[in-house]
């Protein structure tokens, strides 16, 4: 079946990315001519740092353009670096006006990438407005190194708002093996509200890793996902979704997106209705995918697992790109189909997506996922100004950048509904 571009034509075969440029021309040449390091910038941020075939690329994009939201909110500062080449060797130390820092210490972005493969995410429905009786919640935490995992995890809050009890804890973690935490949180306040929640924050280490991140309270929306036969056609334009449960998300009109989902014996369907962007500001800001949907298991009644499927798409290819964090490199997904049509300044997406990729999932007795999805949006305007920092757990803000840290904007719960005799 062909993919429809955000015309409604036919989309055309993929052009050559720049990660196929890099890893057919640059990167053979950087290894046939025994180059050691690879430094870049255009990041706004610092790292990650990857090693392939002995060669270490370092991203140093924090030399006083903007920074990256969610690097500058973990941590990250502008920065030069200072390389000190002696013999065969070289030291990497990276200047912050805090002082220099190791490459490890400084890799805030690889540090954000840990925790996406390797820490589970606080989840709390959105209806879920009285904290005053406390909400019980654990965090887990995987050691994928050979050497042991050690550091502490501890809660940054306002305490005349909110109490979390144990306030902080000490982690040790053999190697390969798993640690899981349980919290208390309570409001003290009537008028405590979930967009001021804490955050957890770990300073963790083993070996030459060190990772610093933090963990925050994502509100969620439900959606009823009915078993549906026949399926929903492919065709962009959501007749045969009539009668299906929807979930708008977001509270700007002009941002806001919707999302529809069913499943039957052998596929997950994906209804999916973003705000449409030109060509244009897609280039400017550096996107890659018009739109990253994640998938994660339910593993409480108030935390979630990393995504261990996320599949990036475009308007403008028939191809769907693995984006799960961790990857050694960028790899299509097949099996999963989609069709995209452009209307009204609005892009929907028809998904399908095997089951068989959905791990774990248990259909007709009502198995959970968690959806989170990522895409950018269009300027609201030439004197508009956008927030550095946005406020924490607002969700509605633009997402300004893509690659590996789209920033999840939306949360979804898929409840699996039991087939129908």
């Amino acid at each position: 079946m062909p993919v429809q571009g955000k015309n409604g034509r036919a989309c055309p075969p993929a052009v050559e990315n720049r990660h196929k440029f890099w890893d057919k021309t640059l990167h053979p040449l950087f290894r046939n001519s025994r180059v050691r390091a690879v430094f870049a910038g255009h990041y706004h941020a610092y790292g990650p740092t990857r090693e392939f075939d002995g060669i270490r690329y370092f991203i140093t994009g924090g030399g006083g353009a903007e920074l990256r939201p969610e690097y500058k909110k973990s941590g990250g500062e502008h920065h030069f670096v200072r390389v000190k080449v002696s013999g065969d060797s070289f030291d990497i130390r990276v200047v912050t006006d805090r002082g220099e820092l190791t490459d490890p210490e400084a890799d805030v972005m690889g540090s954000l990438q840990f925790a996406a493969r390797n820490v589970s995410r606080i989840g709390i429905k959105r209806g879920s407005r009285d904290l005053k009786d406390g909400v019980n919640f654990s965090v887990s935490i995987d050691n994928p190194y050979q050497a042991t995992l050690m550091g502490q995890a501890s809660w940054v809050l306002d305490a005349s708002a909110f109490s979390v009890e144990p306030k902080g804890v000490s982690l040790q973690i053999p190697p390969g093996g798993s640690q899981q935490h349980s919290f208390t949180l309570k409001a003290l306040q009537d008028a405590a509200t979930l967009p001021s929640l804490p955050r957890l924050e770990f300073n963790v280490a083993a070996g030459g890793h060190h990772h610093r991140f933090h963990r925050e309270v994502r509100l969620i929306e439900e959606i009823r996902t009915p078993y549906r036969r026949p399926a929903p056609v492919l065709d962009g334009l959501l007749a045969d979704w009539e009668g299906i449960p929807s979930v708008k998300l977001g509270q700007d009109p002009k941002l806001a997106a919707e999302i529809r989902t069913c499943y039957d014996r052998t596929t997950l369907y994906l209804a999916v209705t973003v705000p449409a962007v030109t060509a244009v500001e897609e280039e400017e800001l550096g996107f890659k995918d018009d739109l990253q949907n994640g998938i994660a298991h339910r593993l409480s009644n108030a935390d979630f697992g990393p995504d261990f499927l996320r599949l990036g798409f475009s308007g403008t290819t028939q191809e769907v790109w693995n984006r799960t964090a961790g990857r050694k490199k960028e790899g299509l997904v097949a099996g999963v189909k989609y069709v995209c049509r452009a209307q009204g300044g609005q892009t929907s997406y028809e998904i399908a997506v095997p089951l068989r990729l959905v791990k774990g999932v248990r259909t007709g007795v009502e198995g959970r996922l968690i959806l989170d999805l990522s895409f950018p949006v269009p300027d609201s305007g030439v004197d508009s100004l956008e927030p550095l920092d946005p406020a924490a757990n607002t969700f509605a803000y633009r997402v300004r950048y893509g690659s590996d840290s789209l920033i999840p904007v939306h949360f979804v719960e898929l409840t699996l509904e039991r087939k129908k005799p």
